[in-house]
């Protein structure tokens, strides 16, 4: 399955790949504000490498309450888009990701926790998993808590 995934992605232009990549990275849902600024790119760009995604059969139009959107048709797409990637360029797609979190969705402190310690971002990354871990022990989430 993998080998099939990365011969969809490689017929793709190199930026729609960088892209994906970065999509992969903030999650299997695509929100198109927070990759857009994730990739330093305007929305109408962004949307253009998902439709080149779509037609790859790598990503697939939703529905949501707010809207149409974009996911990832299967796990294994972004993981297998993420394995590849060298240390340094991962580290910096956490960098960017959290970024672009800490604007569009500074309530998901989990997923700031997550990329802000993936960036190698030390000081971001003890607020955040501090806060998290009191969140998960406000809802008594006691395992997740001490995962924090």
């Amino acid at each position: 399955v993998q080998v099939a995934i990365q011969s969809r992605v490689r017929v793709l232009p190199t930026s729609t790949q960088q892209t994906l990549r970065l999509a992969a990275d903030l999650g299997r849902e695509i929100q198109l504000r927070t990759l857009a600024m994730a990739a330093d790119q305007d929305e109408d760009t962004v949307v253009d490498a998902l439709e080149s995604a779509m037609h790859a059969q790598l990503v697939e139009e939703v529905r949501r309450a707010n809207g149409g959107g974009f996911a990832f048709g299967h796990n294994l797409i972004p993981a297998t888009l993420v394995e590849g990637i060298r240390a340094r360029q991962r580290r910096d797609l956490h960098r960017r990701a959290a970024a672009a979190l800490e604007t569009c969705r500074p309530e998901d402190i989990e997923a700031l926790a997550h990329h802000h310690r993936q960036a190698g971002q030390t000081g971001p990354a003890i607020g955040y998993v501090l806060q998290a871990g009191d969140r998960a022990r406000t809802l008594c989430a006691h395992p997740e808590a001490i995962g924090y």
